[in-house]
């Protein structure tokens, strides 16, 4: 009876230990099944598990039937080759890469260009972006940037339009250092045309539009010092600058015909450069 009973409890350690070494159970039965003398059963086992001794890794099968626990346990070589055979992935250079994967910095290099609006930096030489697109579009509406100026695609912060955004400091009391800050772009946004001190001849006057600013009031003064000044009586204004009238422009081409100039009516470089002549 003793002995049926050591047969059982070795046929059961032995399918266990074969179990956890992962052999088929085809194998295992050919084990447990010609394992009921005492043979060693490390040479009945498959080839490929042969050589891993079952009684020496789990427990001892005395000759008189008994079993014998063996404290210890599994090598530490022998869990690294069971977890690579059983599919884990416990690898040290697959663990650095999934921890290097999903390092913030990495993800931030991938992300795409922040777009900002006007106002969120402050702008310097050789920028691009949407805020500066937006910044060229306000300095022409408000006279400081010719359109022609202004890049159809993709403007830079470039020598003509830090030469502008100075013109637009001055007339707004800023330092003309010509660094676009936010505070500037909300004071810029909010401005008006009649504030900026249009250059005389930046822009071409037309009697039909009705066109005032700095630079027909600078006009006028500049036509009554060369002595061809229009009649002060029929003079318009619009709010705080005078407007182009047709007495103007009658004035504009007698001082064109006195200085041998072809009496357009037309603020050219000829006529912008002999009115200076005049400046004060």
């Amino acid at each position: 009876m003793k002995s049926e009973q050591a047969k059982v409890i070795r046929s059961l350690l032995v399918s266990a230990t074969l179990s956890l070494l992962h052999i088929p159970a085809a194998d295992a039965a050919e084990v447990s099944s010609a394992h009921n003398g005492d043979d060693d059963a490390g040479r009945l086992l498959p080839d490929h598990a042969r050589g891993q001794r079952i009684d020496k890794n789990v427990c001892k099968i005395m000759r008189d039937g008994t079993t014998k626990l063996i404290a210890a346990h599994r090598s530490h070589s022998s869990h690294r080759s069971h977890r690579s055979s059983s599919g884990g992935n416990y690898s040290r250079s697959s663990s650095r890469a999934k921890s290097k994967a999903a390092r913030p910095s990495a993800l931030y290099s991938q992300s795409p260009a922040t777009q900002y609006a006007l106002g969120e930096r402050a702008l310097g030489q050789g920028m691009r972006g949407a805020d500066v697109d937006r910044l060229a579009a306000y300095l022409v509406r408000f006279y400081y940037l010719h359109d022609e100026d202004v890049a159809e695609e993709g403007c830079v912060y470039d020598a003509r339009m830090i030469e502008a955004v100075r013109h637009f400091q001055r007339d707004a009391g800023y330092v003309p250092d010509g660094k676009f800050t936010g505070a500037m772009a909300e004071v810029l946004m909010q401005w008006e045309p009649e504030r900026t001190t249009i250059p005389l001849g930046f822009r071409s006057l037309a009697v039909s539009a009705k066109m005032a600013g700095h630079d027909v009031d600078v006009l006028i003064e500049l036509l009554a010092a060369a002595g061809c000044a229009p009649d002060s009586t029929r003079l318009q204004k619009q709010g705080r600058h005078y407007v182009f009238t047709h007495d103007v422009l009658t004035a504009l081409k007698v001082f064109q015909a006195r200085n041998g100039l072809n009496p357009t009516g037309e603020l050219d470089s000829a006529t912008v450069k002999k009115l200076n002549h005049y400046r004060k």
